[in-house]
């Protein structure tokens, strides 16, 4: 925001966060206690995974780092 008004940029449903770890795509969607997935988002984050992307919704700092951990564990583990 510049104050004035709203800029949007970025695919509809698209995550909060987008990033890489270790070539693959890392997509986190940030939500409150409550919060729920719109439809759109549900629909981007059904096609960032079957393209091999990992999704994460997190609640907190701490369950976005655990869950990017997790999948990082998992791709070493998979390659022993």
């Amino acid at each position: 925001m510049d104050g004035q008004r709203v800029i949007k940029f970025g695919c509809v449903g698209s995550p909060d966060i987008l990033g890489a770890l270790d070539g693959r795509a890392v997509g986190v969607e940030v939500k409150t206690r409550r919060g729920r997935q719109r439809e759109s988002q549900l629909r981007f984050q059904a096609a960032f995974e079957r393209a091999g992307g990992l999704y994460v919704v997190a609640r907190s700092t701490a369950e976005a780092l655990a869950a990017i951990k997790a999948a990082r564990a998992d791709k070493v583990s998979a390659r022993a």
